[in-house]
């Protein structure tokens, strides 16, 4: 696969582009819960949480196939919620902001990096710093992956349908 192509406009992103980013972000998701869905409506129970992000809440200049990828999944766990309730099964969607992790250190870091010549423990760093996380997110940290288990857990059983943002309050701007 290739890279997501991020700071691209929406003219010079090739079709091919957009058509593997949406079949990784849609026709992924779609495959997945079309192939659990029967296992779920046979025991009249389950949960599904698909992972969004917040580039999928409004448009933004440079990930276009990215973010239209994440607005089609918000779409198609609506849909799924809506035909599956009957058969209580929950399907949600996770809309973290920036997660800390592999992707985070490896991906996100790493072009910072590159972009700016510093080294990866710098780039760290200056996402951190308070002046930036201010501006892009209220609470001053990146996600954890914690909002995924309470979705998939009893305590959500009436939690269906939503995309819920956990970004620390960047969709909030």
């Amino acid at each position: 696969m290739a890279p997501v192509p991020i700071g691209k406009t929406g003219w010079e992103t090739t079709a091919d582009e957009l058509d593997e980013i949406l079949a990784l972000n849609v026709r992924g998701a779609f495959n997945t819960m079309r192939a659990v869905m029967p296992a779920m409506i046979a025991q009249c129970y389950g949960k599904i949480v698909n992972v969004g992000g917040t580039f999928g809440l409004h448009g933004a200049r440079g990930p276009h196939a990215y973010s239209s990828s994440k607005w089609g999944l918000r779409g198609l766990t609506n849909s799924f919620a809506i035909e599956a309730g009957v058969h209580n099964v929950n399907v949600n969607c996770v809309e973290p902001g920036m997660v800390d992790g592999p992707r985070f250190r490896e991906k996100v870091c790493a072009e910072m990096a590159a972009r700016l010549n510093i080294t990866l423990d710098e780039a760290a760093r200056r996402h951190r710093r308070p002046d930036y996380a201010l501006k892009a997110h209220f609470l001053r940290r990146r996600c954890l992956p914690t909002p995924c288990l309470f979705l998939a857990s009893d305590v959500s059983r009436q939690i269906t349908g939503v995309d819920l943002p956990v970004d620390g309050g960047w969709a909030a701007l």
